[in-house]
């Protein structure tokens, strides 16, 4: 029911009657919602750096660095 955009029983019988299901915009990308600083982080990790050299590179410690994950 959801995956269509349908909320209450209301939609859903007129869904089943012909109508079309209400539109529902895509939810955002992960990428999308992502502050700078985080987008740089997923960069480093997906270079290959380890938590140690991300902390080097921007500057804080390595345990900061994990929970900014």
């Amino acid at each position: 029911m959801r995956k269509a955009g349908l909320t209450s029983t209301a939609q859903l019988i007129a869904y089943a009657q012909g109508a079309t299901a209400p539109q529902v915009p895509p939810p955002p990308l992960a990428w999308d919602v992502l502050a700078p600083y985080g987008a740089e982080v997923v960069r480093y990790v997906a270079a290959g750096l380890s938590s140690k050299e991300i902390a080097r590179l921007i500057d804080i410690s390595p345990p900061q660095e994990r929970s900014s994950m």
